[in-house]
């Protein structure tokens, strides 16, 4: 692709006491064979060697631009601040201070295929395939579709969620413009990104890609490996929030399919939590029981109980 007529790609990298893990990630950032790119580290002020290791590489590489937050602002809104303050980029991906990119042609290869797409009436999403790690074991997270490549709307892809399609942040590039419209990473809450980038779907139509770009790694401070059970109730309000933006901007059978599929995913996940026995008592009990979706929970209760024999 020609240089002159590439849009800027914007990597950001949002970091907090991730030293053990940060330099392989800003490594395979650069390691992208895409030419118009910056790389934007938000360090949300880590005690830890981030910084240190982050200034290192900015003696070497233009391309790098670093972020000290003077006070910690907590995961989401160091998303939020890199994305509205520091982002430069028409189109922009996240890769959080652990994970990595394994497809050096995965922003080229993303960008072509947006561009190929010939007067757009829609925004366009591309997303791709991770592979997570788990105790040195990986696993392929895969769309399920026979194509290599497959455009789609956006209700579709929400419609298809969580069984033939799946999310991945860290392989999902999208359009900075759009995502500003949005109020991308708004919500405070784990499933923040899933929130945002559904928003952004409902309006645009979605590339999805078989290609394995990316490797979600579990470590220690996982946001999304917390076994704190206040926190996975409370995150159940990304599907309250999608729930009514979707409301008359899809068709109704399909946002309650997702939200049926949502509910059942998120939900087994706060049963987890709830039945540790650190978190099992009468006050956790009594926050389930409050919660607006307690009802549907309830119902899918013996679902749960089958999936984790």
């Amino acid at each position: 692709m020609d240089n002159i007529r590439l849009p800027l790609v914007s990597i950001m990298i949002p970091t907090y006491n991730q030293a053990k893990y940060i330099e392989n990630t800003i490594d395979s950032a650069l390691s992208q064979d895409y030419s118009n790119l910056e790389i934007i580290i938000s360090d949300d002020c880590s005690p830890d060697e981030t910084q240190r290791i982050c200034e290192k590489y900015l003696k070497k590489n233009c391309q790098i631009k670093y972020f000290r937050n003077k006070t910690n602002l907590g995961r989401v809104k160091n998303y939020h601040t890199t994305l509205f303050n520091r982002a430069k980029g028409e189109y922009v991906l996240n890769l959080d201070g652990d994970d990595l990119l394994t497809d050096k042609s995965f922003v080229s290869n993303g960008i072509k295929r947006i561009l190929a797409i010939k007067n757009p009436d829609r925004p366009l999403l591309y997303i791709a395939c991770k592979s997570a790690k788990k105790n040195n074991k990986i696993k392929k997270i895969l769309h399920k579709i026979n194509e290599e490549n497959k455009l789609i709307k956006g209700e579709d892809f929400i419609y298809g969620l969580f069984t033939k399609y799946k999310f991945s942040h860290l392989t999902t590039i999208y359009n900075r413009s759009e995502a500003l419209k949005h109020n991308f990473y708004s919500l405070n809450v784990i499933s923040s990104d899933s929130e945002s980038l559904l928003k952004l779907a409902c309006h645009s139509n979605v590339m999805i890609s078989k290609d394995i770009v990316g490797q979600w790694c579990e470590v220690d401070n996982n946001e999304s490996l917390t076994v704190n059970f206040n926190k996975r109730l409370d995150n159940l309000k990304w599907i309250s929030s999608i729930d009514a933006y979707l409301k008359d901007k899809i068709p109704w059978k399909k946002r309650f399919v997702w939200k049926i599929k949502a509910l059942y995913f998120n939900g087994r996940w706060v049963y987890s939590s709830l039945l540790r026995k650190e978190n099992f008592s009468t006050t956790n009990l009594k926050y389930l029981l409050k919660n607006k979706y307690f009802v549907y929970l309830l119902i899918l209760t013996p679902f749960f109980v089958i999936k984790n024999k």
